[in-house]
């Protein structure tokens, strides 16, 4: 689930704090996270948004399933626009 740096901006333009920004040295795959979604998912997971597949991992390179980008609207539609 891509959650890119537009998106962030449309949050920033709706008035929502984007500065948030959580460690992703926590997460053992975090080496996996591509450099372009980096801040982003920083950002979604300090907020909230995301959480991770497990405790430990982000799975950055998988894919999401519909229930996963249902939650991830829903909790952005709630939480910042």
């Amino acid at each position: 689930m891509l959650l890119s740096h537009e998106k962030i901006r449309k949050a920033a333009y709706k008035k929502a704090d984007t500065s948030a920004q959580a460690n992703l040295g926590d997460y053992t795959d975090e080496s996996t996270i591509s450099s372009w979604a980096r801040e982003a998912l920083s950002w979604a997971v300090a907020s909230g948004l995301m959480k991770g597949v497990t405790e430990t991992t982000l799975d950055p390179q998988g894919n999401a399933t519909r229930a996963q980008a249902a939650v991830l609207m829903q909790r952005l539609c709630r939480e910042v626009l």
